[in-house]
């Protein structure tokens, strides 16, 4: 895998901040860089297929629904999904975990029954559940971490003893970046009869999943974390529910056949695609996905490892640099979050990218999750594969600084 040359599919990491600095991109966790061959699909949709899919008989419209139909198949192949048919586009994980919140479980669940989800969750993941549950009388549950951000099973051992209908989690974490055991929590999830959502929005080029092996009811992500353009995401629904779902838009495209006192829709994914869709970033997200493909997810993994295991090095050099996670880097990814001593976060953040590096600080959308740990907020730096030795090298050189600059 040469670093370099893949580099050079990435015109981002060519930009400058406003005073000439070229930018050192370690805000991955929150959306990743686009490559040129995502880019140019897009504008050849525009150019050569901006018919809308699925309606017109003409080529535009053919070459639409062709569009559509291609990426469905390679996001099923992704996945490790048996049928396409299962596959639903969204404008994201935010959209996708809504729909399985208000089109499956409002009609799944009733009154006393319970949700169990992890208080590591990202908000998308949290709040449309809380809102059900107060909404139908449905009690929600969490299963707690430790300091390092590591799943207590003990705790969540008890939790499950009481058979939630549902159990919705995260393999990775947007957060300290920590990989849990998905497969335990599916397999002891499934032992009580629950249904199992995955969110996997920080887990696709982490984990290579297989919804049907796995066990998997629901599983979603958006694409722009995999370098697909923004405002595309996946709901994979199994068989097991997805006739179970009720549409959650209404109107064109999604219905079988519409009189004045009657109306029926369409199964499968298509009941759940009305208006008109975002073919140009679903074939972006084809292209983010053989692109993918094309380097292969265990070099991805092993390049990763690499960076992973010099950042966490570099980082003992930094006297004030506390560092959250687990300590075993083979329980974490490229997802650091870290305070510098007596220094806020926004101010590092903000001195950071003074130097031409992009950082994220505050609560990550994880709010009772850094409440529990005593965290009002962090940095976060989160790496990729294109991401060099050389730019954490340059991190490191002005993390060092940064007190200097406040006059510490």
């Amino acid at each position: 895998m040469d670093i370099y040359k893949i580099r050079e599919d990435f015109p981002s990491l060519l930009s400058k901040n406003d005073e000439g600095t070229p930018i050192v991109y370690f805000d991955n966790a929150a959306t990743s860089l686009k490559p040129k061959c995502v880019m140019e699909t897009m504008q050849d949709v525009y150019i050569n297929a901006f018919g809308n899919a699925n309606r017109g008989s003409h080529i535009m419209g053919v070459r639409a629904s062709n569009v559509m139909d291609t990426t469905r198949e390679n996001v099923k192949n992704f996945i490790g999904a048996d049928n396409k048919r299962n596959i639903i586009f969204t404008k994201g994980a935010t959209e996708a975990l809504n729909i399985i919140v208000f089109s499956y479980a409002s009609n799944y669940l009733k009154e006393g029954d319970e949700i169990l989800i992890g208080i590591d969750s990202h908000h998308a993941n949290l709040v449309p559940w809380k809102m059900l549950c107060e909404q139908r009388g449905v009690k929600l549950t969490f299963f707690y971490v430790d300091s390092k951000g590591e799943i207590i099973y003990d705790d969540f051992l008890e939790k499950i003893k009481r058979k939630p209908k549902i159990v919705s989690f995260t393999p990775i974490t947007n957060t300290f970046g920590v990989i849990h055991d998905y497969k335990k929590i599916i397999e002891l999830s499934k032992e009580v009869g629950a249904k199992v959502v995955v969110d996997a929005s920080q887990s696709m080029t982490h984990i290579k999943f297989d919804v049907n092996k796995d066990d998997i009811d629901f599983l979603v992500f958006s694409g722009h974390k995999i370098l697909s353009p923004q405002g595309i995401g996946v709901l994979y629904a199994s068989d097991k529910v997805i006739n179970d779902m009720n549409p959650f838009l209404y109107g064109g495209d999604m219905i079988d056949y519409v009189f004045e006192d009657e109306v029926t829709f369409k199964n499968y994914f298509e009941g759940f695609e009305g208006g008109t869709q975002n073919v140009s970033s679903i074939a972006g997200l084809n292209s983010a996905i053989e692109y993918l493909n094309s380097i292969g997810l265990q070099n991805i993994i092993e390049y990763e490892n690499k960076l992973k295991k010099y950042f966490v090095e570099k980082s003992k050099e930094v006297e004030e640099f506390i560092f959250y996670g687990p300590d075993d880097l083979n329980k974490r990814v490229c997802v650091f979050s870290f305070n510098i001593k007596d220094v806020h976060p926004h101010d590092v953040a903000t001195i950071l990218d003074s130097y031409g590096i992009a950082v994220r600080s505050g609560h990550h959308c994880a709010q009772p999750f850094m409440r529990r740990q005593g965290l009002n907020s962090t940095t976060r730096a989160s790496l990729y594969f294109y991401n060099t030795i050389e730019e954490i090298d340059y991190f490191f050189d002005k993390v060092k600084s940064i007190k200097k600059v406040l006059k510490f």
